[in-house]
């Protein structure tokens, strides 16, 4: 009897040995690639705020709401008047972007006249082609 004791401890010694050998000391790759994915995500949505606030500094843009399923951003006379298509486009997509990341394609981010604050005269969806004014 003492001596099976003695063998079911030394193996519950052995195995409890073991155990601390093989644990990993680091993460598992999937989750420190979860984790630099996050960290990029983040960092991209950073710039993309930078970007937006020295549009609006600039007064090319004016606010910019994002809630689930759309975005309304209200644009400046100088952003319709002085910049080409190509340009509002850009802007366009990266107030999209800022909103809903980049795995969204069926929201839609609309653009709002800042004279009258509430007149539509645009918008803005991956899924409808882009950016398309009234």
């Amino acid at each position: 009897m003492k001596k099976v004791l003695v063998v079911i401890v030394i193996l519950i010694g052995v195995v409890i040995m073991l155990g601390l050998f093989f644990t990993p000391s680091s993460p598992p790759p999937a989750a420190s690639e979860s984790t630099a994915a996050q960290q990029a995500r983040v960092a991209k949505k950073l710039e993309r705020l930078a970007f937006i606030r020295n549009l609006q500094t600039e007064d090319l843009i004016g606010e910019l709401e994002c809630h689930e399923g759309g975005a309304d951003m209200t644009v400046t006379p100088i952003f319709l008047l002085e910049k080409p298509f190509e340009s509002k486009q850009s802007i366009a997509s990266v107030a999209y972007a800022y909103c809903f990341g980049d795995g969204d394609e069926y929201s839609v981010l609309t653009l709002i006249d800042a004279r009258s604050g509430t007149k539509r005269i645009g918008e803005f969806s991956p899924a409808s082609g882009g950016l398309k004014m009234d």
